[in-house]
């Protein structure tokens, strides 16, 4: 008996409660690879995302990691600096978001973030995305990319097709930002197909804004807060 292959693979660093856009990539991909062999990018939203303060400006919540051989560690290798994270990020959320349409429910499903102890920072950022996954519906199974076999000499492009082949799909469905460097002959050359993910924003209620205030590019987490498990599910279903 033979397995088909999964039609189309996507693949991304691990992010701390992702934006729409990672979601919407991950809901259009048969398997998504979770790149946990890579370098943290510092600048970028893995150990980080963007949460709402009650007056509607953005706050930029931060997981602490520690500083000792960071340079030379992948992201499934670094450690919390402290576990403190915790209560703050928690006391932020509860004092913006209280009065939110889905306070309630959506504190509840965040919290085990936020009591659970944690020495990694991969389980962080793998534990609100699954939470993220959940309320939005996405059953898109996750494969680390430490898990997969493949060339871990492998490097940008080269890395990129590594991971699909591994992962046995025959589509790569890629971010716009590799663009610069992927070799599109070479994917097509092992009988890969590549598409870029298309995202427009969509808008919804923000209750610490005006409509015509709305603020794009938050944190799930904001889209939880104010349309709950059935709204966050909808909303990605419009985008499909």
């Amino acid at each position: 008996m033979t397995t088909s292959r999964p039609g189309v693979v996507s693949a991304h660093q691990p992010s701390y409660f992702p934006w729409l856009g990672l979601l919407h990539k991950i809901t259009s991909s048969d398997v998504y690879v979770l790149m946990d062999e890579v370098q943290l990018a510092d600048r970028n939203y893995q150990h980080r995302n963007l949460f709402l303060r009650r007056d509607g400006i953005p706050r930029l919540l931060t997981l602490p990691i520690s500083k000792k051989g960071l340079r030379k560690k992948v992201i499934r290798e670094l450690r919390l600096a402290n576990s403190e994270w915790q209560t703050n990020h928690l006391n932020f959320l509860s004092h913006n978001y209280r009065g939110a349409p889905f306070y309630e429910e959506t504190m509840a499903a965040i919290a085990p973030v936020f009591q659970k102890p944690y020495a990694l920072l991969i389980d962080v950022l793998i534990d609100s995305m699954l939470i993220a996954f959940d309320q939005f519906g996405i059953v898109t199974p996750m494969l680390r990319q430490s898990n997969l076999d493949y060339n871990r000499d492998s490097r940008k492009s080269d890395l990129i097709l590594a991971l699909v082949q591994a992962s046995g799909a025959s589509r790569y469905l890629s971010g716009e930002g590799a663009r610069g460097y992927m070799d599109l002959a070479q994917f097509k050359s092992h009988g890969v197909d590549v598409t870029f993910h298309e995202f427009s924003h969509p808008t919804y209620h923000q209750f610490t804004t005006s409509a015509a205030a709305f603020v794009a590019g938050m944190s799930s987490v904001d889209v939880m807060f104010n349309l709950g498990p059935q709204g966050c599910r909808d909303l990605l279903s419009t985008l499909e």
